[in-house]
């Protein structure tokens, strides 16, 4: 397998040979062990509590306030949100503020009028913010809910 040639595999053929040799995959061996750059399991949601700042992670939550609309620098639109986690650990009827984290989406008009209040969300980005305070500025947001195995 460390030696069979990628031009061997039906389909790959010597441009797309090329185009994998860029990336420096010449065999089946590399291709199996050539891994993304990136990579984030969406099948394992991080708890907003456990949100590290600066890294990536992917939250499943439930919209706990109504998206607010700011005007800056003449056309610009900041809108903010907040989430909380879909199963918060809830004290006195409220989340704790460690269970809630303020979204931020930068001119995403079309984005911010189908968020409702009460709504599930899958929001893919880098949590930011210290202590109580957590933050992810210009998420993905998939439009279809992921289903997510246990």
């Amino acid at each position: 397998m460390k030696n069979f040639p990628l031009t061997q595999i039906k389909g790959i053929g010597e441009k797309r040979a090329k185009v994998f040799a860029k990336l420096g995959i010449y065999t089946l061996y590399d291709l199996l062990n050539y891994f993304p750059r990136n990579y984030i399991d969406m099948t394992r949601p991080t708890p907003i509590c456990s949100l590290v700042s600066g890294e990536s992670a992917v939250v499943v939550g439930k919209v706990c306030s109504p998206v607010t609309e700011k005007r800056v620098r003449g056309d610009m639109l900041i809108y903010t949100f907040s989430v909380t986690d879909a199963d918060p650990k809830i004290d006195d009827g409220h989340p704790s503020p460690t269970d809630t984290v303020r979204v931020t989406l930068f001119n995403r008009k079309f984005l911010a009028a189908s968020i409702k209040e009460g709504q599930e969300l899958t929001l893919i980005g880098k949590a930011m913010g210290l202590g109580f305070f957590k933050e992810i500025s210009s998420p993905n947001i998939p439009s279809q809910k992921i289903s997510l195995s246990k």
